[in-house]
C-alpha cells in the first residue's frame, strides 16, 4: 500500500475530491456508476465486467477507510483526510468512505464540501436517513435554514421515530425564533432519547427563554443525574444556581455556586 507524506497543502491530483465545481457535478457522475453497479449500494461492489482489479479496489478501500477512521479517533485529522481521500479514489461508490470524509471536511470548516460528500453518500446508500439528518445539521450550521428544514422533513418521513430528526427540526424552529414549535419537537426527540445531555441542556435554555424556570430547573436536574455522583461538571452546577436564584431560592442557589467553585468552575 502506498502512503503519501503528510503535508498541510492538498495534492493537486486530488482537487476533484473537494473542488467546488467538481463536487457539484459529482452526484450525477456517481449515480451513473450506481446504475451500472446495481442499486442500492452501501459500499463498493464489483462491476459485472470486472473481476480481480475491482476486488482489489474494494479491499484497498476498506483498509484505507479503517485507517482513516482510526486516525480520526486519535485526533490525527490530516492523516485521516489522506487515507479517506485515497479510499474514495480506490472505490468512488463507497458510501461509508464518503461519509467519514465528510466528517474530515467538516472538522476543518469546509461544510459546503462536506455536504456535497454526504449527498453523494446518501444517494449511494439509497437515502440513509442518518445521512439526511447529518446533511441537515451542516446546512443549519451554515445558516441555511430552508435546506435544513427540507432535510428534517425528509428524515422524519423516512424514520418518524428518529430522535436526531426531531431534534434537527426543533433546532430549525429555534433558528426561526418559533420557540413553542421548537419546544414541542425537542421534547419529542427527548422522548426517544431521554438521557441525551445535549437535548436536556437545549431544553433548559429554551424553557428559560419561554420564562419557565421551574421546567428549566427540572431539565437541568435530569441532566445532572446523568453524571455519576461527584462528577457533575462545575458549569452545570453553576447553571443550576442561576436558575435557583431566578426562582428566588437564594440558599439553594448559594449552595450550588459554592459547589461549583469548589470544583474549579465559574463563580458568581
Amino acid at each position: 500500500m502506498r502512503f503519501r507524506k503528510s503535508t498541510h497543502a492538498r495534492s493537486p491530483t486530488r482537487d476533484h475530491l473537494h473542488g467546488r465545481r467538481r463536487c457539484r457535478g459529482a452526484r450525477g457522475l456517481w449515480l451513473c456508476v450506481v446504475l451500472l453497479c446495481g442499486a442500492p449500494l452501501t459500499g463498493c461492489r464489483v462491476l459485472p465486467w470486472q473481476h480481480g482489479p475491482a476486488s482489489k479496489s474494494v479491499t484497498t478501500c476498506r483498509e484505507l477507510t479503517h485507517q482513516g477512521l482510526a486516525a480520526m479517533q486519535r485526533g490525527d485529522w490530516q492523516q485521516a483526510e489522506l487515507m479517506l481521500a485515497d479510499a474514495i479514489e480506490s472505490c468512488p461508490v463507497d458510501a461509508q468512505a464518503r461519509s467519514y470524509y465528510a466528517d474530515v471536511l467538516a472538522n476543518r470548516g469546509e461544510l459546503d464540501l462536506a455536504i456535497a460528500q454526504l449527498e453523494v453518500a446518501r444517494d449511494l446508500s439509497a437515502g440513509d436517513p442518518d445521512l439526511i439528518v447529518r446533511t441537515g445539521q451542516m446546512h443549519l450550521r451554515l445558516g441555511q435554514i430552508n435546506q435544513a428544514e427540507t432535510r428534517a422533513a425528509m428524515a422524519l418521513r423516512a424514520t418518524p421515530d428518529s430522535a436526531d430528526a426531531w431534534a434537527l427540526r426543533g433546532r430549525v424552529w429555534l433558528a426561526r425564533g418559533d420557540f413553542p414549535r421548537a419546544l414541542a419537537d425537542l421534547q419529542r426527540a427527548l422522548g426517544y432519547r431521554p438521557n441525551d445531555r445535549q437535548l436536556l441542556g437545549e431544553l433548559a435554555d429554551l424553557y428559560l427563554r419561554l420564562n419557565k424556570p421551574e421546567q428549566a430547573l427540572l431539565s437541568l436536574q435530569t441532566l445532572v443525574d446523568t453524571y455519576p455522583t461527584g462528577e457533575e461538571p462545575p458549569d452545570l452546577l453553576h447553571r443550576q444556581g442561576e436558575v435557583l436564584q431566578r426562582l428566588e431560592r437564594p440558599e439553594d442557589a448559594a449552595a450550588r455556586f459554592a459547589e461549583a467553585a469548589r470544583r474549579g468552575g465559574a463563580r458568581r
